[in-house]
């Protein structure tokens, strides 16, 4: 998902720079199988 598309209310939720958002994709790439990476990703988005 888009970060433009994504509800954003700074009281619950984290706008992560593009640097740290690679680093936390590739720590999810080490223990998640593919199929599972964007649903990951999302829940560490909230």
């Amino acid at each position: 998902m888009k970060d433009k598309k994504l509800p954003f209310d700074r009281k619950c939720h984290v706008l992560y720079s593009n640097p740290c958002k690679k680093e936390i994709r590739a720590k999810i790439a080490l223990h998640y199988p593919e199929a599972e990476r964007e649903a990951i990703w999302e829940q560490v988005q909230r």
